[in-house]
């Protein structure tokens, strides 16, 4: 039995909505693949340019702005200027300070990260800020 007609059309539709589902969570994955090997740069070099998050972070220069935005939007790293170029480099608490300030001082951006997430209290998945269900087993999350 042939496809015909209208049910062509929407077969035609549903393969095309899949498709940008697909395309829109692989891209969603690849910014939060590239926001970590960000932050792992910023904290390994102390301060970091553009284009050196490009080349040592291996991140696409389409995602470098935005990935940077991220991580300001989160607080983990702050902007300077030296030398007339804009370097990145870790938040206030993790700037280089004399030992004693620094482990008085010292919370891990990454654990500000993690106060954020909603943990699942069936599978006790670590789910994204502001999620309703738990995207390992579904539960519904309180919040």
């Amino acid at each position: 039995m042939a496809v015909q007609g209208i049910e062509w059309l929407l077969l035609t539709a549903l393969f095309i909505f899949v498709m940008l589902f697909v395309y829109r969570f692989w891209r969603s994955r690849e910014l939060d693949n590239a926001i970590t090997r960000a932050l792992i740069v910023i904290r390994s070099r102390g301060e970091v340019s553009v284009d050196e998050l490009v080349v040592y972070g291996n991140i696409p220069p389409r995602n470098v702005y935005r990935v940077v935005d991220k991580l300001l939007q989160y607080g983990l790293v702050n902007v300077v200027e030296k030398e007339g170029k804009i370097l990145y480099i870790t938040g206030q608490d993790s700037m280089r300070t004399p030992d004693r300030e620094l482990s008085e001082k010292r919370s891990s951006s990454i654990d500000k990260i993690e106060d954020m997430r909603t943990i699942c209290s069936t599978c006790g998945h670590s789910n994204k800020p502001g999620a309703r269900f738990c995207s390992r087993c579904g539960t519904r999350l309180e919040g």
